[in-house]
């Protein structure tokens, strides 16, 4: 029963019904909320039905499996890693309703870019309420002055140290990182053959990270769903 409460806790933060897809070009690429791009098709998971780096769009071809980022760095000289995939020690905290997937577009309300440098609410700043459902600049506004880019842009945010992943992989030492994901994808014929993704990853743990690096894992599986791999 507790278990089955934590599930549904879960699921009001953790997007799994297949709707955060990038589907505005010729590439149509589902987007988690965990760092994860692709939607391991064929498996059991809710969202496995959406497309995972499919091309050209509505082919029924694709190109991915799964794909996650993965961060290593040495912690007082120890290397330690966190990933998304196939692990997925990066989540968003399960008990804050905000860290869901945020979708927008280019010149929507609060998202201006021109002209450069853009400052919606006129208060002498610029992008500094990113799109995260929370007053960053304490104004009383939400979400007002953030910067869209493209036809379509996913934005979210997660981190390595929830005390659920911290507890589903007891092994895992986490960098406490803080990640904000954006991707963005445009329409126009010569722009939309790819998604363009960005992140930010904060360091606000208390110990300091040297050498780290930044990665993306893939495991590519390329071609019709329906055939045989």
């Amino acid at each position: 029963y507790e278990w089955a409460k934590k599930m549904k806790q879960m699921e009001k933060v953790w997007v799994w019904d297949g709707s955060p897809v990038m589907n505005v070009g010729n590439l149509q690429m589902h987007v988690c909320n965990w760092g994860c791009f692709g939607s391991f098709p064929g498996s059991t998971l809710p969202f496995s039905e959406a497309p995972s780096a499919q091309w050209p769009a509505n082919s029924g071809v694709e190109y991915l499996y799964i794909a996650g980022l993965w961060v290593g760095a040495k912690v007082n000289g120890v290397p330690v890693v966190s990933t998304a995939a196939y692990e997925a020690e990066f989540e968003p905290d399960p008990y804050d309703e905000l860290q869901k997937v945020y979708r927008t577009f280019e010149g929507a309300q609060g998202g201006a870019r021109f002209p450069s440098p853009a400052d919606d609410d006129n208060d002498g700043l610029i992008d500094e309420d990113w799109l995260n459902g929370v007053d960053d600049d304490g104004d009383g506004k939400i979400d007002e002055d953030f910067a869209a880019i493209g036809k379509e842009m996913l934005v979210c945010w997660f981190t390595d140290d929830t005390p659920a992943s911290i507890q589903r992989y007891p092994e895992h030492t986490p960098l406490h990182l803080k990640v904000r994901q954006e991707s963005y994808q445009w329409e126009e014929e010569k722009f939309y053959n790819f998604v363009g993704v960005e992140y930010k990853i904060t360091n606000y743990g208390k110990e300091s990270l040297e050498d780290v690096y930044i990665g993306f894992f893939a495991d590519g599986d390329a071609g019709p769903r329906t055939r045989d791999q």
